[in-house]
């Protein structure tokens, strides 16, 4: 390496580092934005399972294990003590939580690190070194990323396969070796150990490599390479598969979730292309499996195992795709918008969120909105001058990759996390396009200016699509994607205490939602449940007027959340909490039997689940 990309690759690692390092404690700071919530939760007590030596799921892994698992060692040799009982991150001891989600983001800090300092190499190995610096400084300061960071999320990680495999794809075609392609295929499959559609990335990087080398290597050359990636990526993958098909009794090739994935973002009834809510599944990872399992069941009236549960909704998927395939197509052009849109669409956690909290991160303008335009006018100038760049395979190699991974997502969902690892390859040719755009302005005739600078002004309308009446989502449903962020930040300030920060986000969120019309019955309901307990608290300092008034809001927001959804878990519960105060035993008894009834029906059978008094009411005798 010469001096001056030395030089670039400090520059480009002391700015991840520097930033980071200035940002983390802020978002460590902002504990309700940055709390572990659903999957990020998921993650933790996996991880921490596997810090003190237990199996880091009792049955077949229903989901990608590598995060987890890596970071349950990190935790492990950094002495942080591991816990297998507990199913909530309340239930665990005091401090464990603090110093598993420090020593978590300094892992998730080293990977921001690593990927901006392999951005910068392979911006060096496909365009110049000053190409690799522009394409690295955007990676250190990536504001998603960044966001990321302050979760116990496997967003950092799922950037680096990618990276990985084409700065190895660089080694394989310098010595021109077919074994060096099991390393490539090796990068691959561990990324599908960190999502699931680098698997097909892997098979279609396999078949491009075939047809590429066909004709200058002959048949036989061709497929040796070909085939040494698949190997590759198949030997990484086989720890996971032996254990699950040990446990499942029957071969289990991947993870239990590939199905399921697949029908939630491509059935009939979902027609924006995100993951939509299903009755009677939680969306909680420590019980999707079983969640899974009974609604077959209950479809089948058979008991199946984690393989046939995969294949019976990968069917019904591909049986609603060919009973109605223009609906499909329609989705799948939604899903198409959201790939070049500037949105950052949330699934559990949300990058609107975490600039709320960490306001340097709004102002940083690395984002996608930027980079795609200047990675689309960038491809559009090197694909121009492909003969003369350093590596023109490597570059081919960058958009088959690159475009596989966008084909695996249209076949499932474009949220803001699933998508991140392409725009950390667009940060390739955003890069170059960045050094060469001075040159390219001033150039002659013939320079292809006037496409790249149409390019650009084409991407930035479709970045912008999305949110505008022609975009595959409205106003109402961004709308509803902030109120559920608001919602998870209230629950996390009520798992803590502060009340008025909750009841602060949770009037928000009702606001919003009666502005766009959207029913909000889980609002309601907690909303309902604070004014309940500071009714208890307005009693009990012998404020009778103001206890009664807070008594009755409680009582209008147990029934507009039950207007809103007369099978809603929270506004049952909060119905029953009240009728007991009131000491209305018969309409307690008559509510607690419709929530038992639908709390069977869902399968949120957990006694942990539910308060406290509703034991103590189901075990008192029924008086006349």
């Amino acid at each position: 390496m010469t001096r001056s990309a030395l030089l670039g690759l400090v520059v480009v690692l002391g700015v991840a580092l520097g930033l980071r390092l200035v940002l983390h404690p802020q978002m460590a700071a902002a504990t309700d934005s940055f709390a572990p919530l659903v999957d990020s939760e998921a993650y933790l007590l996996q991880a921490l399972r596997v810090a003190d030596g237990a199996p880091m799921v009792d049955g077949v892994s229903f989901q990608a294990p590598l995060y987890p698992w890596l970071l349950g060692w990190t935790l492990r040799l950094s002495g942080v003590p591991g816990d297998a009982d507990a199913e909530r991150v309340d239930e665990l001891a005091p401090g464990l939580l603090e110093r598993a989600l420090a020593v978590g983001r300094r892992l998730q800090l080293a990977f921001g690190v690593l990927m901006a300092g392999l951005v910068f190499l392979l911006g060096r190995a496909l365009f110049s070194t000053a190409a690799g610096v522009a394409a690295g400084l955007l990676a250190a300061t990536y504001a998603p990323t960044l966001a990321y960071e302050g979760h116990l999320l496997k967003v950092g990680l799922s950037t680096l396969p990618m990276l990985c495999a084409l700065l190895t794809a660089a080694w394989a075609w310098r010595g021109d070796r077919a074994w060096r392609w099991l390393i490539v295929g090796s990068c691959l499959g561990l990324g599908g150990l960190v999502r699931g559609n680098l698997h097909l990335v892997a098979q279609l990087g396999a078949l491009c490599l075939l047809i590429a080398t066909w004709r200058g290597l002959g048949a036989r050359p061709a497929a040796l390479r070909a085939g040494a990636v698949l190997l590759g990526a198949t030997l990484a993958l086989v720890p996971m598969i032996v254990r699950n098909s040990v446990v499942a009794g029957e071969p289990v090739l991947s993870t239990a979730a590939g199905g399921t994935a697949f029908w939630l973002c491509n059935h009939a009834g979902n027609n924006t292309g995100l993951i939509q809510h299903v009755p009677g599944n939680r969306q909680v990872p420590r019980y999707e499996l079983d969640d899974w399992r009974r609604l077959s069941e209950a479809e089948t009236g058979r008991e199946m195992s984690p393989g046939e549960v995969s294949r019976h909704w990968m069917n019904k998927a591909l049986a609603d795709i060919a009973a109605d395939p223009l609906r499909w197509l329609h989705v799948e052009l939604r899903k198409l918008g959201l790939l070049f849109s500037r949105y950052e669409a949330p699934d559990n956690v949300s990058v609107r969120m975490a600039e709320d909290a960490v306001p340097v991160l709004a102002k940083l303008p690395s984002r996608w909105s930027l980079v795609m335009p200047l990675a689309l006018g960038g491809l559009l100038l090197a694909w121009c001058r492909r003969r003369a760049l350093p590596n023109p395979r490597l570059f081919g190699a960058l958009l088959v990759l690159g475009g596989a991974y966008a084909a695996s997502l249209l076949l499932f969902i474009i949220t803001s996390r699933f998508r991140m690892p392409l725009p950390i390859l667009a940060l390739l040719p955003a890069g170059y396009l960045l050094v060469e755009l001075p040159g390219l302005l001033r150039g002659g005739a013939n320079a292809p200016r006037w496409r790249v600078l149409a390019v650009i002004a084409l991407s930035v309308a479709a970045s912008f699509a999305s949110e505008g009446p022609l975009g595959p989502l409205s106003e109402r449903e961004l709308g509803t994607h902030h109120i559920v962020r608001l919602h998870n930040r209230a629950r996390v300030a009520l798992r803590r205490g502060d009340e008025l920060a909750a009841r602060k986000d949770l009037e928000a969120a009702l606001l919003e939602g009666h502005a766009l019309g959207v029913g909000a019955p889980s609002v309601f309901a907690d909303l309902g449940q604070l004014d309940r307990s500071a009714a208890q608290r307005a009693r009990a300092a012998g404020d009778l007027a103001r206890a009664d008034a807070l008594q009755r809001s409680a009582q209008q927001a147990a029934a507009l959340a039950l207007k809103a959804n007369p099978q809603h878990l929270g506004g049952l519960e909060l119905s029953i909490l009240l009728a007991l105060d009131a000491a209305e035993m018969a309409h307690a008894r008559a509510a607690l039997a419709d929530y038992d009834a639908l709390r069977a029906e869902l399968g949120e059978s957990s006694p942990g689940d539910e308060p406290a008094e509703f034991a103590a009411l189901r075990a008192a005798p029924e008086t006349p």
